[in-house]
């Protein structure tokens, strides 16, 4: 199994479920669909909700940028981290990046997935090196999007150092 492990505390888990259940609460009362058409808001709908947030704060927190993590006043726009980053959990640790067809070639995308309670990073990718034809799939038949292998993304050690260059931390 790859991916580097990150242990979140209880605390950061605490800030992690709270916003998952603001989600999963604003998703019901607003009637929404999640992008990939799966449910958004029953029981398995939650659990998405909660492995995102998770998933999410695993990648602040090895970032350097726990600061940022479920910022509402944010000024970096719809990305989940400055200055352009989107964080994709997977449940399941073999999963692959999914990265959707309409998302802007300029976006990073980290890759963490969540399984029995674990969380891992298996790296990054910049969005118009990762969208290629050969990636287009739908699986399940909901949404067509680039499944990213695992093998393609670049080390997250890599991103780090890039924002310790840019000083966002």
């Amino acid at each position: 199994m790859n991916g580097i492990l990150i242990d979140l505390t209880t605390e950061e888990k605490e800030i992690a479920f709270k916003e998952a259940h603001r989600r999963h609460l604003q998703s019901k009362s607003l009637k929404q669909t999640p992008r990939n058409g799966g449910p958004a808001q029953d029981q398995k709908g939650l659990e998405i909700d909660i492995a995102g947030a998770l998933g999410e704060m695993a990648a602040a927190k090895f970032l350097d940028q726990k600061q940022f993590v479920f910022d509402f006043n944010k000024n970096w726009g719809v990305y989940d981290l400055p200055p352009n980053i989107d964080v994709k959990t997977a449940l399941g640790h073999y999963r692959r990046l999914r990265v959707f067809l309409d998302e802007k070639p300029s976006k990073l995308f980290v890759h963490v997935t969540y399984k029995y309670e674990q969380l891992r990073i298996h790296g990054w990718a910049i969005g118009g090196e990762v969208m290629r034809k050969e990636y287009i799939e739908d699986p399940v038949g909901r949404r067509a999007a680039y499944f990213v292998p695992n093998t393609e993304l670049k080390p997250i050690n890599d991103l780090k150092n890039i924002l310790l260059d840019l000083q966002i931390r």
